[in-house]
């Protein structure tokens, strides 16, 4: 019994997550992580959380859809990289405002941002709890191939489309198209294409004033 009760604890331990460990001075591996397109999920070890993010991003790896869906790493993020700025501020990320709160980062489609409380704890009224479950099931959703934009105004279009490197204007008019045939391409294009924002504009809401977008 003893002999089994050890041999099962070994097995968990082996197969626990972990977390790859990012440094300030591997710029291939930050680049990659931080643009590359993939999901990564990113505990800050330096925010005086006692470990609280790190811990709770290796208990929700655990998670077998969570860990194929998204890869965790951990990083001092207030740590200078050698271009004198530090990972938050390359981000454009604050940190927390409370001390002993965690801060997770989700990187995934080119996109970086911290999570809210409510994508790795359970909220209750002015109470939160972190939970690995709530997290595992951000982080699987997270993971998902991206889906197409619809865009129907300027103001739309200016935000999901001209601000982003890399974007793909899908445009018809529904009322004399096959819109099924346009969103079926769309859908799958944007799928493979991380990096790659695809929008949809249809014609039937007027023409977008693009002369207003920079390039």
């Amino acid at each position: 019994m003893l002999r089994s009760t050890l041999l099962a604890a070994l097995v968990a331990l082996t197969n626990a997550a972990s977390l790859t460990s990012l440094k300030s001075t591997d710029a291939d591996l930050l680049k990659e992580a931080f643009f590359g397109g993939e999901c990564w999920a990113i505990a800050c070890t330096d925010v005086h959380d006692k470990k609280t993010g790190a811990n709770l991003l290796e208990k929700a790896l655990d998670d077998a859809k969570a860990a194929s869906s998204c890869r965790g790493a951990s990083l001092q993020c207030g740590k200078k990289l050698p271009s004198g700025k530090t990972p938050l501020q390359r981000l454009g990320i604050e940190p927390p405002k409370q001390k002993g709160h965690p801060l997770l980062i989700l990187c995934v489609n080119g996109d970086a941002r911290p999570l809210n409380m409510e994508e790795y704890a359970r909220v209750k009224e002015n109470s939160a709890t972190p939970d690995a479950r709530v997290l595992a099931k951000t982080l699987v959703q997270a993971g998902l191939a991206p889906k197409p934009v619809v865009v129907n105004d300027d103001a739309a279009f200016n935000k999901q489309c001209a601000t982003r490197r890399h974007c793909l204007v899908v445009s018809f008019n529904s009322t004399t198209t096959d819109v099924k045939a346009f969103t079926r391409a769309a859908a799958a294009v944007a799928a493979k294409r991380r990096l790659l924002r695809v929008v949809l504009v249809d014609g039937k809401h007027g023409v977008l004033s693009i002369q207003t977008v920079s390039y």
